[in-house]
């Protein structure tokens, strides 16, 4: 096979060969990239399935109980576990958690939430269950408003949800807080940086 030395070619002749080469050169599909953050189809009917029959409920029962426990934090890692109670029966989120692993290694509450997220609010409505960022969004944005249908969107697995259902606004709100997040931990961490290298500089001086 003769190798390709890029160096020899014109910028037309490059162009060429890599518009010869797309499919070559694409290392991920769009389903690949999504795949990352979501369950696809098949597997996430099975973690329902498994989950139902965990309890022994029926499917539309296990749904109920995976939103409530979604809704309420499920999501957050740092939860050890939580009980909630559909219809007379405890779920529990480390069930939901030791579930999704049998079906995916490193699966998580959250890659299911974003699987489910229309049935989730679907659900959530008909209920009347906020997302947990309900009260935090309206304490960073005092002038947002929402609305109980849309306050069910108000979930950090939500922050890159384009579907047609999903309130803009919420979507920003959701966005601008996971920013402000991130540019205090920055701030935090240049600080500290700041302090160490200061730190450093005083105890060299008092050496000399």
């Amino acid at each position: 096979m003769e190798t390709l030395d890029i160096n020899k070619l014109t910028l037309e002749q490059l162009n060429a060969e890599i518009e010869n080469a797309k499919e070559d050169l694409q290392v991920e599909t769009v389903e690949d990239q999504k795949s990352k953050d979501e369950f696809n189809e098949k597997t996430t009917k099975e973690i329902i399935i498994s989950f139902a029959n965990k309890y022994n409920v029926d499917h539309k029962t296990a749904l109920i109980a995976i939103t409530k426990l979604i809704q309420d934090g499920g999501t957050n890692l740092g939860r050890p576990n939580m009980t909630k109670s559909i219809k007379g029966i405890n779920f529990e989120l480390a069930d939901l958690r030791q579930v999704i692993k049998l079906h995916e290694r490193f699966g998580t509450v959250r890659k299911l939430a974003k699987s489910l997220r229309r049935i989730i609010a679907i659900i959530a409505k008909e209920n009347n269950w906020p997302g947990t960022l309900h009260k935090d969004l309206l304490r960073l944005n005092p002038s947002l408003t929402i609305s109980r249908e849309d306050s069910v969107y108000c979930s950090e697995f939500n922050v890159d949800n384009y579907e047609p259902d999903m309130p803009a606004k919420i979507r920003e709100a959701i966005q601008q807080r996971e920013q402000k997040i991130r540019d205090e931990k920055f701030k935090y961490s240049g600080s500290y940086t700041d302090k160490k290298k200061s730190g450093k500089r005083a105890r060299g001086r008092n050496r000399r």
